[in-house]
């Protein structure tokens, strides 16, 4: 079992770290956590796997600005 799935995922304690970052820059954080990983994804390389991710929720499409 690795070291991290053991450790618990403090929610609020992400939310807020990703707010504080927010605020100090004019760019949008986004995070996504996995703890296992999908077997079809197994050999690839975590940034290999980031960016099988980031496509799979289309999270390079950019909201028009406010």
């Amino acid at each position: 079992m690795p070291f991290f799935s053991r450790i618990p995922v403090d929610k609020k304690q992400i939310e807020a770290a990703i707010s504080r970052l927010e605020s100090l820059s004019s760019a949008e954080l986004r995070v996504y956590i996995e703890r296992k990983v999908p077997k079809a994804s197994a050999q690839l390389s975590a940034m290999e796997r980031a960016l099988e991710v980031f496509d799979e929720l289309e999270m390079g499409v950019l909201e028009p600005c406010q």
